[in-house]
């Protein structure tokens, strides 16, 4: 089962904790690197909570799909690729979805979770979106086993709201 959850932007204090990256870390807002993406993606889910057994082959498939709106426009403005020097080692990418932003992606390369880099690119997305001042709420979903992620996603302020997308939009 999935989860939808949302963030009030506006409950958000635009003074809470600010998390920075160390200089070794580079965040730049998504580019279109579908082959460095479909990598990064297939790394950090496989054998993951939220593996459902794609292949390399199908995360290309995804991503290209992904990049060409399959669940709306992408918002590069709340959408970010994390380097490690000059390696791609963590994203997170939202799209506009019912005309509300959609967290579609967050990922780390597994050699790099645990070092709450997820946590600073959601921050990132909060700060941006806050700043921007277009939308009032973030949305994301979450597999219902995945307990580090929602434990995660609650601790920042997302609220559940439910499975069916009908009853929330």
């Amino acid at each position: 089962m999935r989860l939808i959850l949302s963030l009030d932007l506006a409950k958000q204090s635009e003074s809470a904790e600010f998390l920075t990256l160390d200089t070794q870390y580079m965040l730049q807002h998504l580019t279109n690197e579908s082959d460095s993406l479909a990598q990064l993606l297939y790394r950090s889910f496989k054998d993951s909570l939220d593996d459902q057994g794609e292949t390399l082959e199908e995360w290309q498939t995804e991503v290209t799909a992904t990049m060409n709106n399959k669940y709306g426009e992408i918002i590069t403005a709340f959408s970010f690729n994390l380097y490690h020097e000059e390696l791609l080692i963590g994203t997170l990418i939202t799209a506009s979805f019912r005309e509300v932003p959609l967290i579609l992606y967050i990922a780390i390369h597994p050699d790099y979770q645990g070092q709450g880099l997820a946590k600073i690119l959601l921050h990132c997305l909060i700060k941006q979106a806050q700043q921007v001042h277009s939308h009032q709420q973030l949305f994301l979903v979450v597999a219902a086993n995945n307990v580090p992620a929602y434990k995660l996603y609650k601790k920042i302020g997302f609220t559940e709201r439910g499975t069916n997308w009908d009853a929330i939009l």
